[in-house]
């Protein structure tokens, strides 16, 4: 029998060829690959001088298709810091819960002077459990350590957040 003819778990007779339009069901996913990726792609610069988290409005809303999968959360940001001895801290949270410590995931901090904001990418991966088919929202939020402005995209590069749910 031709690999495009192979029964798949609990389906019978289907075949890459008879198959025009739609999705198969997520249950049918290997365990451990990609069901559904969402983006927020952002060039707006966003800053604080907070020093409690606050929201950057970078965010994305997901809704699960199992119960049981697990969320990778993929943040690319384009940090920068405007003082000497300053330092920002950049977190992710769950539908309004810090999904980390009290100083986040990343930290930038600058110990020499400088005329202009000190730049320099953060990186945040993580996973979470779906715990439910509830959409979920994931937004960076940041903070300063009382010195000086944290932001980000700066000079209007790019920072982004991706959520991939991941088959259990």
């Amino acid at each position: 029998m031709p690999v495009s003819q192979i029964p798949a778990a609990g389906i019978s007779s289907v075949s890459a060829t008879t198959v025009s339009s739609g999705t198969l069901p997520a249950a049918q996913a290997v365990s451990g690959s990609i069901i559904q990726v969402a983006q927020y792609l952002n060039y707006t610069y966003a800053s604080t001088t907070n020093s409690s988290f606050t929201a950057t409005g970078y965010a994305v809303t997901i809704t699960p298709k199992s119960a049981t999968s697990t969320m990778l959360i993929r943040c690319a940001l384009s940090g920068s810091q405007s003082a000497s001895n300053g330092g920002g801290y950049f977190t992710v949270y769950r539908n309004g819960s810090n999904l980390a410590g009290a100083n986040g995931y990343n930290t930038i901090y600058t110990n020499a002077s400088f005329s202009n904001p000190f730049r320099i990418p953060v990186v945040i991966e993580l996973t979470n459990a779906s715990s439910g088919t509830s959409a979920i929202t994931y937004e960076i939020y940041f903070k300063t350590n009382t010195v000086g402005t944290v932001a980000l995209n700066q000079d209007s590069t790019a920072s982004s957040i991706t959520v991939m749910e991941i088959a259990p």
